[in-house]
């Protein structure tokens, strides 16, 4: 537990300089890196065995589409369909050669399933911090997220008696939910109301009670799909990337549903970010 407190506070810190300090190359390194090894963290969970080229050519077509995404939504859009052409035309020569259409097709599946996932996670967040106060609107989306995650983990631990998904998560509980509700909307609000620094902040707050909820459940309806994913290869963690809490995915899983719909609140409910 110390060590999984004392390295949470240090990558906080991290973070936190990062969205505030950064510029834009830095986020963009230290995204596409993230993103990469999160491409591989999932191709290992699935995968039985690893493969050097299947990696290089993931971790091409998830820096792509992230890149893509960057400059603006349809060319992200681009990015992924063409990925997706890219990656059946591999797999039609590379079943015609090794006529296994079972397993390619599988691995096609695998492939695409963790390109979209992993972008999901990541291809937001620079877009996000992009916007005319982008740096205060990122850091309110990972604040909401993981202290929606923390007051389900410790909510749970002291009341937590019904549970809410036995078979894919069996400590979690429905009051631990409602607490990751309460934890994302009302801590949302508050880092509105003292920092965001724009006039219509009282209207901001507003509609973060409104869509804080919705907020809170993509985020652990995120996190209980990467747990579908751990249960279906009978594995605890999805890899031990970060000391005392597993892997990369396991840290921000929530991120995955929660990223993408947060950037169309912004874009078209939130005020002043553009």
């Amino acid at each position: 537990m110390k060590q999984r407190i004392v390295f949470g506070l240090a990558a906080a810190f991290a973070l936190l300089a990062l969205v505030f300090w950064g510029n834009l190359l830095m986020m963009t390194f230290v995204v596409v890196s993230f993103a990469v090894f999160a491409y591989i963290e999932f191709d290992r969970l699935f995968f039985a065995s690893s493969s050097k080229l299947r990696h290089l050519r993931m971790s091409f077509l998830v820096t792509l589409t992230i890149l893509a995404l960057i400059q603006n939504q349809m060319a992200g859009w681009i990015a992924v369909w063409l990925s997706f052409i890219f990656l059946c035309s591999w797999m039609v020569f590379q079943s015609n050669r090794s006529g296994e259409f079972a397993i390619d097709t599988k691995e096609l599946a695998l492939e695409f399933l963790g390109l979209v996932y992993v972008v999901g996670l990541f291809g937001f967040l620079i877009p996000i911090w992009s916007l005319g106060l982008g740096r205060y609107y990122l850091m309110l989306l990972f604040m909401m997220v993981f202290l929606g995650d923390t007051g389900a983990y410790f909510v749970g631990i002291r009341i937590g008696k019904h549970r809410l998904a036995t078979k894919l998560s069996p400590k979690k509980s429905i009051e631990g939910a409602i607490a990751a509700v309460l934890f994302t909307t009302g801590g949302g609000m508050l880092y509105a109301y003292y920092f965001i620094p724009s006039p219509p902040e009282h209207q901001l707050i507003f509609k973060l009670m409104l869509f804080g909820p919705v907020l809170s459940l993509l985020a652990q309806l995120g996190d209980l799909f990467e747990s579908m994913f751990k249960r279906s290869v009978s594995q605890k963690d999805s890899g031990h990337f970060l000391p005392g809490h597993g892997g990369l995915l396991d840290r921000i899983d929530g991120l995955a549903f929660a990223a993408p719909v947060y950037y169309l609140f912004l874009l078209f409910f939130a005020e002043r970010v553009t």
